[in-house]
């Protein structure tokens, strides 16, 4: 994860908490393209649950819901990002 997550937590957190969304921080050594951007631009990675915690297999699988969930945090993080906000 790039240092926009942890730069602006408390952005997140209101976010979330806003838009009525349960969440936690996830330690992992996904990466994904923001490791090669985030020297670049601001980056961050938003992560919806898949069942059982399987990511990354054939069995993965996530609800529409929770996708569904998701998509106003990723659109609000983007559209901040868009307008310079978070850089």
């Amino acid at each position: 994860m790039g240092p926009l997550l942890f730069c602006h937590a408390e952005y997140y957190n209101a976010v979330v908490a806003n838009l009525g969304l349960v969440h936690q921080r996830v330690k992992n050594l996904a990466g994904h393209d923001s490791t090669n951007m985030k020297d670049i631009v601001p980056t961050v990675m938003l992560f919806v649950p898949s069942v059982d915690g399987i990511s990354h297999n054939e069995h993965e699988y996530t609800h529409d819901a929770d996708i569904v969930s998701g998509l106003p945090m990723l659109t609000d993080v983007v559209g901040r990002l868009a307008e310079g906000e978070l850089s």
